[in-house]
């Protein structure tokens, strides 16, 4: 009986615990020094991480949000420490610039602005991943914030990420972490399950 209820103790810890951590949804976007390292050694210069964080992968970060939260890959701002003062306008600029060529709109003024957009874009949003601006821009190409892509507006660009696609992000982490944390109860009860006694084994176990 006492195992037993070491038990049910051990197992209401453990969820009080993760109803703790649950009302602190985030992510954590820090990306360690030994990471930085090893992703030098991968993508040695800018052109490289353009390659791989290519708008052409859009369609894949739309498939596997979770994957892209979850990715282990420098923020937007680290580019910068990286690769060099306005390595993470570059990027951006690419994205933006994809999203124009997609566009029915082929104003110069609206293309020649894309970079005064892309600088000032680029510092608002520089905490987030690589891998989570991927997320949004696909999801933006794809019309999920309406249809505003197919004539190309920087300031509806702004608005979808900061007003749609930052709550729907909030949403979506909150329930991959709850899944990670039923998932982990759930396999601490099979390994406690695996190794623990019923009262009448340990009273068999006495008798010895």
């Amino acid at each position: 009986m006492r195992l037993y209820l070491k038990y049910i103790l051990r197992m209401e810890k453990i969820k009080t615990l993760v109803n703790k951590e649950l009302t602190k949804p985030h992510c954590n976007n820090s990306y360690p020094q030994k990471k930085k390292l090893e992703w030098l050694t991968k993508l040695p210069n800018l052109s490289e991480v353009e390659k791989k964080f290519s708008p052409v992968y859009w369609g894949y970060a739309s498939r596997l949000p979770e994957r892209a939260y979850k990715a282990v890959c420098p923020t937007i701002s680290e580019l910068n420490e990286l690769y060099g003062e306005g390595s993470s306008s570059y990027w951006v600029n690419v994205q933006i610039t994809a999203l124009f060529g997609s566009s029915s709109n082929k104003d110069s003024e609206l293309a020649c602005g894309i970079k005064l957009f892309s600088d000032s874009f680029a510092s608002e949003v520089g905490i987030y991943k690589l891998s989570e601006l991927m997320l949004f821009f696909s999801r933006y190409k794809a019309g999920i914030y309406d249809n505003s892509y197919s004539t190309f507006d920087t300031r509806r660009i702004g608005a979808a990420f900061f007003k749609e696609f930052l709550p729907q992000r909030l949403s979506e982490l909150t329930r991959i972490q709850r899944e990670d944390y039923n998932r982990e109860i759930q396999e601490k009860k099979e390994r406690w399950g695996r190794t623990a006694v019923t009262y009448e084994e340990y009273l068999k176990t006495k008798k010895i």
